[in-house]
């Protein structure tokens, strides 16, 4: 997103799990705490979940103490 210039708006889809495997909560930890890490970079940032228990989730992970 930074080498395209001025992209003030970026979405992060939920990846690396379910049909690769990866455990579910860890792919939500790594997501919310790049995401926390490059906020000020950008006016908006979102996580696009594919279904509500994913959402879920990625709702109780950005809520969590320890990011």
């Amino acid at each position: 997103a930074r080498q395209a210039g001025e992209v003030r708006r970026i979405a992060f889809p939920a990846i690396s799990a379910g049909v690769h495997g990866f455990p579910w909560k860890q792919a939500a930890a790594i997501a919310m705490r790049v995401m926390r890490r490059h906020e000020a970079e950008y006016q908006r940032l979102i996580a696009s979940a594919f279904d509500e228990g994913t959402a879920q989730l990625y709702r109780r992970t950005l809520e969590a103490e320890d990011l």
